[in-house]
């Protein structure tokens, strides 16, 4: 707010210059106007060629060029303060200052310079994008996407040691989930890999962490080296002093902090299922100051909800409450629990919040809700309870 209100001075300032030099200029200096006139043109059209010269995008500089001709030193005011403070901000000075650092490393072969000096499209890649030109390139030139794709797919399951994705959209369907599972398969042999004791080891640093609590972090993360890293992360942090991760500081800290962490999943999902819409959103609002992922909510969700339609279709069927656990081999309260719930709802709506979380989940995936307001809407546009 304070830097706007420095600018709109700047150039409050700027216009008023530029209206008491032309007054000065008819006043003061009449008989001379046709020189001053040639003179002001000259300075914009000077002004107006350094731009053009030093100009990488024309759609955004012509307008500037435009404004900087009608009125010089308004227009150079303006384009200082406005057009130009890209290369003020201190981000943009890093930048700047890194692409320096990395010219160093990317120079033009001396011999290659020669032979590509007359090729204009050569001279412009090295020129423009500052990008050194090369030979003996191994290129595959696919004229669309879909001769690119099986390509695409055979490379991403070749890889050994990192995947690299950029894309502006992503959104399910046969390139994407295809992608997906190459990336989950990486994954799990990645696990497979890693040995996770000596993973620990290795990051532990200057940190100290016996064998005995090396294997029951490991135990309880169940191998998964993604899970171990975040947990190990946040006992290094919780120990910054002392620098001595014991057996009570996993219990705190991982153990204790899981125990919460489920007690509350279960408890938003009876809350949901019983439609008890402010208990809820509580939940659910305490799981987000915790950071759990929308997703881990919404499989938690899925799976109590299946469950329950499982029961519900079994009750109306005339089992009873020990058949229905020996036919879905679950826990007996978990049946206990969805057999007591299951008169809370019709068959067709349990199917239709299955089928309301699946769309939930895939609009969240691909961009469509923001995650962080998704279940909350989900939630309040619950139907209440008879």
């Amino acid at each position: 707010m304070l830097m706007a209100l420095k600018r709109g001075i700047i150039v409050a300032i700027g216009l008023l210059l530029q209206i008491l030099l032309v007054l000065f200029t008819y006043l003061y200096l009449g008989d001379h106007i046709t020189l001053i006139n040639i003179i002001y043109q000259v300075m914009g059209f000077l002004i107006a060629l350094g731009l053009i010269k030093y100009s990488k995008s024309y759609s955004y500089t012509l307008p500037w060029i435009v404004i900087i001709l009608l009125f010089p030193l308004v227009g150079t005011l303006l384009y200082i303060i406005i057009g130009y403070n890209k290369k003020s901000s201190r981000l943009l000075k890093h930048i700047v200052e890194s692409e320096k650092n990395i010219k160093k490393y990317l120079k033009q072969d001396a011999k290659l310079d020669k032979e590509i000096s007359n090729i204009s499209r050569m001279r412009y890649i090295t020129d423009y994008s500052n990008f050194p030109v090369t030979t003996n390139n191994d290129v595959a030139y696919y004229k669309v996407g879909e001769l690119a794709f099986p390509e695409m797919i055979k490379e991403l399951k070749k890889a050994k040691k990192f995947i690299f994705l950029e894309y502006f959209i992503i959104a399910h369907g046969k390139m994407w989930d295809s992608i997906l599972e190459v990336l989950k398969d990486k994954v799990k042999v990645l696990n497979d890999e890693i040995d996770p004791i000596k993973y620990i080891k290795d990051n532990l640093e200057e940190y100290k962490m016996s064998d005995k609590d090396i294997v029951l972090l490991i135990k309880y993360k169940n191998k998964d080296i993604t899970a171990i890293d975040n947990e190990l992360c946040k006992l290094k942090a919780y120990k910054l002093d002392n620098k001595e991760i014991t057996k009570e500081d996993i219990e705190n800290i991982v153990i204790k902090a899981k125990e919460e962490e489920d007690q509350l999943l279960f408890s938003l999902v009876d809350s949901i299922i019983t439609k008890n819409k402010k208990l809820a959103l509580e939940n659910l609002n305490s799981l987000k100051e915790q950071a759990i992922d929308p997703f881990s909510i919404i499989a938690l969700l899925d799976n109590q909800l299946r469950t329950l339609l499982q029961t519900y279709i079994l009750r109306e069927e005339g089992k009873k409450e020990k058949e229905i656990t020996d036919i879905l081999k679950i826990h007996p309260y978990r049946v206990k629990l969805a057999l007591n719930n299951s008169y809370n709802y019709t068959r067709k709506e349990i199917e239709n919040t299955i089928l309301e979380l699946a769309k939930l989940d895939y609009n969240i995936k691909s961009g469509r809700e923001d995650k962080s307001l998704a279940l909350d809407m989900f939630i309040i546009n619950l139907k209440d309870k008879h």
